[in-house]
């Protein structure tokens, strides 16, 4: 039984990541900074571990033993000017402790739109740093650019019996499922051999508007209304809040972003993910 350590267990794309790893028969460890949220989140088979990625040594204790690491990250919007990033400075922390106690691969969800030219944006630049930094770590890597996925709904879009969009996609992406993603990674750490990076996309594409048509039309708990802000609103209130406006940029991005399909290599390789939105909207 290979032994893996996920960092970021406890996030939106975490959780099912890690149960569908914990699923596939892996002996998994989650390091985490809250214990009492993570048992109330994660199942009893899963080995908790407290620890902090700012600290090389609690990372060095957490890689212990351990065959992988898997990172499920996310930037801050106050990290601008922060001196501790949490996917460059953290990623840096990581590939010293695997150096360090012999990992024989480091797992990274990214974006398929840090790949954005639209504007010259902070987050994309620690993106795509990011990736650079574990390209030339001395630990096999895998990167997984992925698509939107549909657990942004219930994450991130949805409040009370609304669900909020933010402007108009004028393009499409292939949406899928977090536990179809953990299925996929779960198997990549299995075949992979040397550096590795994929193209992650699910079976439909949608655009937001279509997503959420879907997602309202099949969600069983309670009557649902779509509701949209004007893009130009959070522009605004980005301007005294950073928090808006590091999500105005985000938004902007993804409804521009011209995204094609490109996930056959990972389909062929990893398998293909077979969620439907419908059938998500309804185990929700």
């Amino acid at each position: 039984m290979k032994k893996i350590l996920v960092i970021g267990a406890t996030g939106m794309l975490g959780t099912p990541f890690t149960i569908e790893l914990d699923k596939a028969g892996f002996e998994v460890t989650a390091m985490v900074r809250n214990m009492k949220k993570a048992k109330q989140m994660l199942p009893e088979s899963i080995r908790l571990m407290e620890g902090n990625l700012e600290s090389i040594a609690d990372l060095e204790a957490a890689c212990q033993h351990q065959d992988y690491v898997y990172l499920s990250l996310s930037t801050a919007p106050n990290e601008k000017n922060k001196a501790f990033k949490t996917e460059i400075e953290g990623i840096q922390n990581v590939i010293h402790a695997a150096k360090k106690t012999e990992i024989q691969r480091i797992g990274y969800l990214s974006s398929i739109i840090r790949r954005f030219q639209g504007f010259d944006r902070w987050v994309f630049d620690i993106k795509n740093l990011a990736v650079d930094l574990l390209k030339g770590a001395d630990v096999p890597t895998t990167i997984y650019n992925a698509s939107n996925f549909f657990e942004n709904l219930t994450g991130q879009m949805l409040a009370g019996s609304n669900v909020l969009l933010i402007g108009k996609q004028e393009t499409q992406s292939w949406w899928i499922s977090g536990h179809d993603y953990g299925k996929m990674v779960a198997t990549s750490f299995q075949v992979d051999e040397g550096d590795q990076e994929y193209t992650i996309q699910g079976p439909k594409p949608y655009s937001f508007d279509g997503a959420v048509d879907v997602f309202v039309e099949h969600y069983p708990h309670k009557k649902l209304a779509k509701r949209r802000a004007p893009l130009w609103f959070m522009k605004l209130a980005g301007k005294v809040s950073a928090q808006a406006n590091f999500g105005w940029h985000i938004t902007e991005a993804i409804n521009q972003y011209p995204e094609q399909f490109e996930g056959e290599e990972a389909w062929e390789k990893l398998g293909k993910p077979n969620t439907t939105l419908g059938e998500f909207a309804k185990n929700a």
